[in-house]
């Protein structure tokens, strides 16, 4: 499956929600189905997976997703192309779950604010993953290695900055949708008590990020640049979201 026939599928499911007599959506149980607690996602480990033998077949790929039950999504580094992996299923379940805890407190919510929250919550992992992307290709020009713990909690801190982004613009889906439904999803999304994953928070915004990002890619002599005048925070954040090619995407 691609992120467009995932997206499809999704839509369709949306799309065939009743309305009540005001045009808000009726959200029933058959919608809601049997789905776990958004913590059940929210403790992660470390989605980068460098072991993968070349030989995994489907029976080892069924017990990997059965020992993983709880990936949203995952990053296999490059040795033939890098796959961006989401783990379709798994991120509706967790994207009703987030509904079924914000709904009740909201009165009125619109077909378009379901599109909109389904869109943020893909987001969040798709970028998480493509920064692991992004960090293998620099790793590949700069040097240095995949570290866990300070590249999950970068991702998790990107894909919120992505989010944003989207939000501050007035003509995207995430930018038109529900203050309030925006607002709780959020908070609710990125509630993660991972190790790694939950330090996020040390990276919430660009004057954290950025010199974080350098330390972390070490490019060079770096501390010579800085020290005369090169803006390499600058430089380093602006690779971000323009390397292209050498991986593949896939939905499970």
């Amino acid at each position: 499956m691609t992120i467009d026939q995932l997206n499809k599928e999704i839509t369709a499911e949306i799309n065939r929600l009743p309305e009540d007599e005001l045009g808000g959506v009726v959200l029933d149980d058959e919608f809601f189905g049997d789905v776990p607690d958004p913590d059940f996602f929210l403790e992660p480990q470390p989605d980068v997976f460098i072991d993968i033998p070349d030989d995994a077949d489907d029976d080892w790929w069924d017990k990997f997703r059965k020992r993983n039950s709880t990936l949203l999504g995952m990053y296999i580094p490059m040795n033939s192309p890098g796959q961006v992996i989401l783990f379709g299923d798994n991120l509706m379940r967790f994207y009703k779950s987030l509904l079924k805890g914000i709904c009740p407190s909201i009165q009125y919510i619109t077909r378009l604010d379901l599109h909109a929250a389904w869109t943020l919550v893909r987001m969040k992992t798709h970028s998480h993953e493509l920064f692991h992307y992004y960090c293998d290709v620099l790793h590949g020009i700069f040097g240095g290695s995949y570290t866990n713990l300070i590249e999950e909690a970068l991702a998790v801190a990107w894909a919120r900055h992505s989010i944003q982004e989207q939000r501050n613009a007035w003509n995207t889906q995430i930018g038109r949708m529900n203050g309030f439904f925006y607002s709780q999803l959020m908070n609710r999304a990125f509630v993660y008590r991972s190790v790694g994953y939950r330090d996020w928070v040390l990276y919430s915004d660009d004057i954290r990020f950025k010199p974080a990002l350098v330390e972390y890619m070490a490019p060079g002599d770096f501390r010579k640049l800085q020290a005369n005048g090169v803006d390499v925070e600058h430089l380093i954040h602006g690779l971000l979201g323009q390397c292209r090619g050498g991986f593949l995407e896939k939905v499970w």
